[in-house]
């Protein structure tokens, strides 16, 4: 069964998040992990969605002006296309919504644009490139 809870920066959990998002996110594109990537994160809200003992996603939030931006989503390869991400976007956003929070925005990768899309995100201006790939501005507004 899958729980949805937040992480508290800084723990155990924490640490496994970030070591997903080097797995999924960075040593495909032959990347390391390096300080300015993290040097932001205490000052972030952090989800994570555990399966039994295992942490098998990640995201991130900060609030910046009654805006929220999503930072660093990351499902497991191995429970991706299973709702996972949707069920950690939902809890984000309903933590958003709880808060008085306007609207969720995130930058992202062109192949994230279709799951995006199917949670009510938009595409907001044209694509640009960041860590070397296409990603586009998206944004929801939270009623």
């Amino acid at each position: 069964m899958l729980h949805i809870a937040p992480i508290a920066f800084n723990s155990p959990l924490y640490h496994e998040a970030v070591a997903l998002r080097v797995l999924v996110l960075r040593q495909p594109l032959g990347m390391q992990l390096r300080p300015e990537d993290v040097a932001q994160d205490a000052q972030r809200l952090h989800w994570g969605a555990i399966e039994g003992n295992e942490l098998v996603g990640s995201v991130s939030f900060a609030v910046q002006e009654n805006m929220g931006r999503v930072k660093q989503m990351v499902v497991s390869p191995r429970v991706q296309q299973q709702g996972v991400g949707k069920q950690l976007m939902a809890a984000l956003e309903d933590h958003a919504k709880a808060q008085g929070i306007a609207g969720i925005m995130m930058h992202a990768r062109e192949t994230a644009q279709a799951f995006y899309a199917r949670l009510g995100y938009q595409p907001v201006g044209a694509l640009f490139e960041e860590v070397g790939l296409p990603h586009v501005r998206m944004e929801k507004a939270l009623a």
